[in-house]
Parts: structure tokens; sequence; C-alpha cells
């Protein structure tokens, strides 16, 4: 399974929001990898795919909060 997943590689010389950036996207590529096992995982064991979910609820969480680092107000 790892090695069909898929994670975005940072360029060298990127400046902080690049980073910030960068964070997002991985944590989003890995939500995604996250929910298109999520099927299989609840069809082998249901209380495992609740922790799944649950991880799945926190990096969502967490790409959030990273990703307010570069927001602006409107």
């Amino acid at each position: 399974m790892a090695a069909s997943l898929w994670w975005p590689h940072a360029e060298h010389g990127f400046i902080a929001s690049d980073a910030v950036d960068h964070m997002v996207i991985s944590t989003e590529a890995t939500v995604a990898s996250m929910r298109s096992t999520h099927h299989e995982v609840d069809s082998a064991d249901s209380s495992i795919a609740d922790i799944d979910h649950s991880c799945i609820a926190r990096f969502e969480q967490q790409a959030w909060f990273i990703s307010a680092e570069t927001r602006a107000p409107r």
C-alpha cells in the first residue's frame, strides 16, 4: 500500500509561506490517501475504521490550523 501513496515534494530554496503551503498540501494528501482506504478498513474491522475516521478528522483540522498561518482577513 505504501508504494501506491503519493506525497508532494518541496523544492529547494522555498520560503516560509511556501513551507506552510507545502505542509497543508502534504497533510491534505495524507487525508486523501487515508480516505481512499477507509472503506477497505471498515470492511475488515469497524473498530479500527472508527479510529481511522478520528485520525482523518484530526488531520483535516490540523491542515486548517496550519493554513491559517498564511490567511489574511478580508
